[in-house]
């Protein structure tokens, strides 16, 4: 057995009482600490920094995130309709004001949106809107007179504002189309009864007080069956949606 030495055994007993006291030594004073560092750097501390409220007041802002307030906290507008509206492109309504929501249903019609809007699915996307834009009236018009079909629409208007209290709303009028309806041929009389039923609807929009979108599509922008607009009168139907909103 090989003798040891005393020059170690005396080192590694002062590194065993070094590390004793170290444990043995009281806790420090974190707030302490904190006021030093702070005269040190003359800076905050992390948990006194700023920091997101979770809940959207713009007076809690600085001037700073004032950008990124209006990113999040974007005002939202859902846009709803029959198969007119199945060719639009929800990217392409997006503007820098507003969140746009795109939702249609092939043959809707005013009594299936008012259906829609009451059911589950429907009020979770209408959750937190501050806007909705319809694309309805030609299913209904296929159906009935101009007349009635302005009567269906001002009681849409009517139901909508008791089930969203606040909600603005626009409706978009009705376009160029040539396809016959169950008491019209196709042709003139059809037109004929799409510019009576704009006119009515005009009236009716200043008498409830809610806004109209008319993108003018011409015979050019509607499709062979005569209905549902071309991919070029989608992106004019777009083109309107976003300069409406952008105006409001």
């Amino acid at each position: 057995m090989k003798p040891v030495s005393t020059s170690k055994s005396i080192t590694c007993n002062k590194v065993m009482s070094k590390n004793h006291q170290k444990k043995s030594q009281k806790p420090k004073n974190k707030r302490r600490q904190q006021q030093r560092w702070r005269q040190k750097y003359n800076k905050k501390l992390l948990c006194e920094q700023f920091t997101y409220p979770s809940f959207p007041s713009q007076n809690c802002f600085p001037w700073k995130y004032e950008n990124i307030f209006h990113q999040i906290y974007k005002p939202i507008t859902v846009v709803a309709g029959s198969s007119i509206a199945s060719r639009l492109i929800e990217y392409n309504l997006q503007t820098s004001k507003d969140l746009v929501k795109l939702t249609y249903e092939s043959g809707c019609n005013c009594f299936k949106m008012l259906t829609w809007l009451r059911s589950i699915e429907g009020q979770e996307m209408m959750r937190g809107a501050s806007r909705i834009i319809l694309i309805l009236g030609t299913n209904d018009l296929h159906v009935m007179c101009a007349e009635e079909t302005v009567h269906r629409i001002r009681e849409t208007v009517e139901a909508i504002r008791l089930l969203y209290p606040g909600l603005q709303l626009a409706w978009q009028l009705l376009q160029w189309r040539i396809k016959g309806t169950r008491y019209l041929s196709s042709g003139v009389r059809v037109l004929q009864e799409i510019d009576k039923c704009n006119i009515m609807l005009l009236e009716l929009s200043h008498r409830l007080n809610f806004q109209t979108i008319d993108p003018r599509l011409t015979r050019y922008h509607i499709s062979d069956d005569n209905l549902h607009p071309t991919y070029e009168g989608s992106r004019i139907i777009e083109q309107c949606v976003r300069q409406f909103l952008e105006r409001q």
